[in-house]
């Protein structure tokens, strides 16, 4: 387990990070212990406790949707997507009544599996989430430039 966690943060290395729920991979890890980062660790009430904190660089959520309506579920993960952390990884067993395709609505990205096969890791990060596509920009439209030479 301690090599998919360091595989799912991959080269990031946070200044702060807040693990919402239990997510004993990170202490195999021994990430949660690394003094250059600033953990902490959130339990029930989390979309609270996160507004307090601020922007995370990294948001690690385990064993957390599962135990959640479904409502308050959505809401957690919008906020960490929206508000609240630069990179989001979930860790999610799907028989617990949330699938794949609901973290996927989200615009999280599957990442993987644990060994046992009993959880599915999801990720969400900011700055690689859409990358902006080559028909947007001055060159093609909204220029400016050409507002005199062509009709559209």
């Amino acid at each position: 387990m301690r090599w998919l966690v360091s595989e799912l943060i991959g080269d990031v290395k946070p200044a702060t990070l807040a693990v919402v729920g239990k997510f004993p991979a990170l202490d195999e890890a021994g990430l949660g212990k690394t003094p250059e980062i600033a953990v902490t660790r959130i339990e029930a009430d989390a979309y609270r406790q996160l507004a307090t904190l601020g922007m995370q660089d990294l948001v690690l959520v385990g064993d957390t949707l599962e135990q959640l309506e479904r409502r308050d579920g959505e809401a957690l993960l919008a906020g960490l997507r929206d508000l609240f952390a630069r990179r989001v990884i979930v860790s999610l067993q799907p028989e617990h009544g949330w699938q794949p395709r609901d973290l996927i609505a989200f615009g999280f990205t599957r990442l993987g599996r644990d060994h046992a096969g009993t959880a599915e890791f999801f990720g969400f990060d900011i700055a690689t989430y859409k990358t902006t596509p080559d028909w947007l920009n001055a060159r093609n439209w909204a220029n400016p430039d050409l507002f005199d030479k062509f009709r559209w």
